[in-house]
């Protein structure tokens, strides 16, 4: 029903992806892709850089990096650390975590460290928005 909806609505725009939206704008983008990204593949990151797809994308692919590939190496493992401690609390607790421990983990955490952006990557988007 959800498609029909679009279908009626969008037109022969319903059907494209983000690989065809990308494959015929006429915009300069630049698309960032972590490696390891959980969400959305990094096969199609690949194919559409190797194939030279559309030469106003440009795809800048960063190692090692998850959904949220501007962050830097330290936040990311900060924030693995982060998920191992609430991991910890589940498995202690179960579902019901005293408020208690939550609030000690709220106020313990470096929020700084935790949003803390990679530098290279932000000199990348710069000299990207320079070009454009």
């Amino acid at each position: 029903m959800h498609k029909l909806y679009l279908r009626i609505k969008f037109k022969k725009y319903a059907s494209f992806n983000a690989y065809n939206t990308l494959k015929y704008t006429n915009t300069k983008v630049l698309v960032i892709h972590g490696t390891n990204d959980k969400t959305v593949k990094v096969d199609d990151c690949y194919d559409f850089a190797l194939n030279d797809a559309n030469k106003n994308v440009k795809c800048l692919i960063v190692e090692n990096r998850g959904h949220r590939p501007l962050l830097s190496i330290n936040a990311v493992n900060y924030s693995m650390f982060l998920d191992h401690n609430i991991t910890e609390l589940k498995l202690k607790f179960g579902k019901q975590i005293p408020e208690k421990e939550l609030q000690l983990l709220r106020n313990n955490v470096n929020y700084k460290l935790k949003e803390e952006l990679d530098e290279e990557i932000i000199r990348e988007i710069k000299d990207f928005l320079c070009e454009v």
